[in-house]
């Protein structure tokens, strides 16, 4: 997936190049219009510019719109991943916990038990103590 900043810097660029795209076809419109003469020319290049701001304007709402519906689903998955807990070894999905660590499997458990929790745990202090 890309992120959000990705999304604006494409998205940002598709923009870009089209502003300057119109701005060619609206300067090739204005030469037409002081090259050429008679009225009727003239209101055909109006309708042409007003054609391409339309579509230009078109352009940047569904962008924009894009880009909203990238930020919501962006926002969405970093909410739902912030309320899961990782395993403290492989960084996988928490299945298990002991005191302030949880693990995705019982070897990551076991494992990170060896590598030196089983001095640090809580849950065991607190067992042994009592």
């Amino acid at each position: 997936m890309i992120s959000t900043n990705e999304d604006e810097v494409v998205i940002n660029d598709l923009i870009q190049k089209q502003f300057e795209y119109n701005s060619k076809e609206i300067n090739k419109l204005f030469e037409e219009v002081l090259d050429s003469e008679g009225s009727k020319r003239v209101s055909d290049i109006k309708d042409k510019i007003i054609c391409i701001k339309y579509y230009y304007d078109k352009q940047i709402e569904v962008f924009n719109k894009k880009l909203k519906q990238n930020r919501e689903k962006s926002e969405k998955e970093l909410s739902e991943s912030k309320r899961k807990n990782w395993c403290a070894v492989c960084q996988k999905f928490a299945k298990l916990y002991c005191c302030v660590r949880f693990y995705c499997s019982t070897e990551c458990q076991s494992y990170d038990w060896q590598r030196g929790h089983s001095k640090q745990c809580l849950a065991r202090m607190v067992t042994t103590n009592t």
